[in-house]
């Protein structure tokens, strides 16, 4: 499984909303600069993560965005989904024609697994488990 960019600059964003925004939106120039990634590109992502109703926006001098839901309530999965648009692609699952293949099962094993796993994986818990010491 390899992450693009997008889901890294956008978990980036996601991860610096969860953790300094204080009810307070973000705008898109402190993000994009805390994302590391232009402002422009980070606007596109913001756009998928909000349609996926992930995030919210203000509008107006103090406006930005902020988190739809508490980050506990926010999995790898929401945000890889809407950034990705699937969790795992798997090639041999979607492309098979066999039925008696003995690749798909344990493909299907595979993503299944990835999928809980990610599942249980809160943006809470990243916060949690990247705090600097």
């Amino acid at each position: 499984m390899k992450f693009t960019a997008k889901t890294r600059y956008g978990l980036k964003a996601m991860c610096y909303l969860a953790k300094d925004n204080k009810n307070k939106p973000i705008s898109l120039n402190i993000l994009a600069k805390n994302s590391e990634v232009t402002a422009p590109y980070l606007e596109k992502l913001l756009a998928d993560l909000k349609k996926a109703k992930l995030i919210v926006t203000t509008r107006g001098a103090g406006g930005g965005y902020n988190l739809s839901k508490p980050a506990k309530d926010i999995s790898l999965t929401d945000i890889v989904k809407a950034l990705e648009g699937e969790l795992v692609k798997i090639n041999c699952i979607t492309n098979c024609n066999s039925k008696t293949c003995p690749n798909k099962n344990v493909f299907e094993g595979v993503s299944s697994q990835i999928t809980n796993m990610f599942n249980n994986i809160s943006l809470e818990s990243i916060i949690q488990n990247n705090k600097e010491e």
